[in-house]
């Protein structure tokens, strides 16, 4: 059985994964720290996540910006990956309005004088589903998370972001078991992202979880857990 080896999203611990990892059972992890307030660009990020992974053959599973570098990692075709699996994540780099959003809230997290919250109800609201509006335990979980990457990683992960590469030219290169889960309701990357890799990568798998936002593995904890697993024993 090849490791399974993990890398969180914007914000998130390891602890993002908890939760489907009990559904998945036995099997060996490695979880990725993305903790890295020194990686000033998606290259240093990459480099940082280079180091945290072993030399045997291994599957990936990449969750949003965990995604965006996970495909990355991918198209580099230098690591001994076996599978592929990006879920609520893309290939395309960011939108006019996110590029505003993210620079916006690099100079709050540059004003020692704005309190670092990790994440507010509000931007939490808009990452979930209609069942986990008022799941104050997952707030809790997912705002701890966020406070412990804190805000000079956090700054960091952002300016990865804002320099990661636009792969959406090169998914035609992958030659990858790859399965590609998004939700339904995901406002942060959108139902089309996860259908344009699908139609980029040839032989993937896609699934749309429905009713569900961006944080699927948090949210549909079983029912991600099952698709990978069903993946993973194809």
């Amino acid at each position: 059985m090849q490791p399974l080896i993990l890398l969180p999203g914007l914000g998130n611990t390891d602890e993002f994964f908890a939760p489907m990892k009990l559904s998945l059972g036995a099997r060996a992890y490695v979880d990725v720290n993305l903790i890295a307030p020194q990686a000033a660009n998606f290259s240093a990020l990459l480099s940082h996540i280079r180091s945290q992974i072993p030399a045997k053959p291994f599957d990936l599973l990449g969750f949003s910006m965990g995604g965006y570098a996970a495909l990355a990692l991918a198209l580099e075709g230098v690591l001994p990956i076996r599978r592929l699996i990006l879920i609520n994540s893309r290939a395309g780099d960011d939108e006019d309005h996110e590029v505003d959003m993210r620079a916006r809230t690099l100079r709050l997290l540059a004003n020692s004088k704005v309190r670092f919250e990790g994440m507010s109800r509000h931007l939490f609201r808009s990452l979930v589903g209609p069942d986990h509006q008022d799941d104050h335990l997952l707030f809790t979980q997912v705002q701890a998370m966020a406070q412990a990457v804190g805000r000079r990683a956090t700054a960091a992960q952002i300016r990865a972001n804002q320099t990661r590469p636009d792969m959406r030219a090169r998914l035609g290169e992958l030659n990858l078991p790859t399965l590609i889960i998004g939700g339904e309701l995901d406002t942060l990357t959108p139902p089309r992202h996860a259908k344009n890799l699908h139609q980029g990568i040839k032989g993937s798998q896609v699934h749309i979880l429905p009713g569900c936002g961006h944080l699927s593995p948090l949210e549909r904890p079983v029912e991600v857990a099952a698709l990978v697993e069903r993946f993973l024993a194809d």
